[in-house]
C-alpha cells in the first residue's frame, strides 16, 4: 500500500540587518540600541558586538523584526567595526559594518564664571568631554531653580558649551 504524507520545502528569507538606532553612545556603555532586521528575528540566538557575544538571555525582542541590546563599554571614538546577528535555528547570519560610534563619557570639568550677581545675565562657559549629551543646564542649588534647555545653548561642541545664565 502506498501512502503519501506530504512534504514541502519552506523558503527561509535571507536575514539582513537593516539598521541600528541610535548610531552612537557613551563609552561607558549600557546604552539601549535597537537592531532592526528585514524579516523575523524571533530565532536570533546571539548578537556579536565587535566580536563580543551578547546571548539571547541578555537582549530583548521588541517586535518580530527588532531586538534591543545594551552596549558594552569601549574606548571613546571607537567605531564598532562589525555587528552581527546569529540565527542558530536556521543557520543564518547578518551583519552591518561601521554602524555605531562611541563618544566620550559625559564629564563636565569646568565652569567659568562660577557665580553671577543677582539680576545679571552672563554668558557661562562649560568645558569637559561628552558635552553633546547635555540636554539642559540647571542654575542654582535648589530644585526648581533656573533651567536652560539645550535648544537655547549659544554654542555647543563636545568639549565646550556656552549658555546664558538666566536672570534670577
Amino acid at each position: 500500500a502506498k501512502r503519501e504524507l506530504g512534504f514541502q520545502y519552506r523558503d527561509i528569507p535571507e536575514l539582513r540587518l537593516l539598521s541600528l538606532s541610535p548610531d552612537h553612545g557613551s563609552s561607558l556603555g549600557n546604552e539601549l540600541v535597537t537592531l532592526t532586521g528585514n524579516t523575523t528575528m524571533t530565532t536570533v540566538t546571539s548578537v556579536l558586538w565587535d566580536g563580543l557575544e551578547i546571548p539571547a538571555a541578555e537582549f530583548q525582542r521588541v517586535t518580530e523584526t527588532e531586538i534591543d541590546i545594551l552596549t558594552p563599554p569601549a574606548t571613546a571614538a571607537t567605531v564598532v567595526a562589525l555587528i552581527e546577528i546569529v540565527d542558530g535555528d536556521h543557520n543564518r547570519r547578518a551583519q552591518i559594518e561601521d554602524a555605531f560610534t562611541y563618544a566620550p563619557a559625559f564629564d563636565p570639568t569646568d565652569l567659568n564664571p562660577r557665580s553671577v550677581t543677582v539680576n545679571e545675565t552672563l554668558l557661562v562657559n562649560i568645558t569637559g568631554t561628552g558635552l553633546l549629551a547635555m540636554t539642559e543646564v540647571h542654575f542654582g542649588d535648589q530644585i526648581g531653580d533656573q533651567v536652560v534647555a539645550s535648544d537655547d545653548f549659544e554654542l555647543r561642541r563636545d568639549d565646550w558649551v556656552q549658555v546664558y545664565c538666566p536672570v534670577s
